[in-house]
C-alpha cells in the first residue's frame, strides 16, 4: 500500500492537483496574488506547529505526516506564483522562523527546507543534503517525530 502511496503523491506533485490551470482560468493570480506571501507565512507556522504536536500513537504520526505534506505542496505552489525577490525573502523568513523551532523539529525540517531553497534556486533538491518533504514511503520517514508506541509499519 506505501508504495502505492509514494507513486499517488508523485502524480500529486506533477499535476498540483490542477491549482495551477484553476489559478489562472479562474482568475485567482488576481483575485488573492496579493495575499500569497501570508498564505506561505501561515501554512509554513502550521506546518511546523503540527510537526511539532505531540503524539502517543504511531498511526496519529502517519496521518500528521501525510497531512503536512500536503500544506507544503500547497506553500510550494503559493511561493511558485511569487516573484523570484519576493521568493528569497520568504525563503529567509521561513529559515528564522525555523531557527526559533525546537532543536529536534530543526534537525528533523531542515533537509526538506534545504531542499525547498535548492529547487527556488534552480539546483538539484538534493544537493547539499536538501530533501523532497513527502508523505508517503516505504522507508523510516525522515521526518518522523518520536512517538510514544511506534509499530514496525510504515506508511
Amino acid at each position: 500500500m506505501a508504495a502505492n502511496g509514494v507513486i499517488i503523491e508523485q502524480q500529486q506533485i506533477l499535476t498540483t492537483q490542477n491549482l495551477g490551470t484553476l489559478f489562472v482560468k479562474a482568475g485567482l493570480d488576481e483575485v488573492i496574488g496579493s495575499a500569497l506571501p501570508d498564505m506561505v507565512k501561515r501554512t509554513f507556522l502550521w506546518i511546523c506547529r503540527r510537526q511539532q504536536t505531540k503524539l502517543n500513537a504511531y498511526h496519529a504520526a502517519l496521518v500528521m505526516l501525510k497531512n503536512t505534506a500536503y500544506a507544503w505542496r500547497q506553500l510550494i505552489f503559493y511561493l511558485a506564483q511569487i516573484r523570484d525577490s519576493e521568493q528569497h525573502a520568504l525563503l529567509m523568513w521561513m529559515h528564522e522562523t525555523l531557527r526559533d523551532q525546537s532543536t529536534e523539529f530543526q534537525q528533523r525540517f531542515e533537509p526538506a527546507l534545504k531542499g525547498l531553497e535548492n529547487a527556488a534556486a534552480g539546483e538539484a533538491v538534493g544537493s547539499g543534503g536538501g530533501r523532497i518533504f513527502l508523505g508517503w514511503t516505504t522507508t523510516k520517514h525522515g521526518l518522523m517525530p518520536p512517538v510514544a508506541s511506534a509499530s514496525s509499519s510504515e506508511a
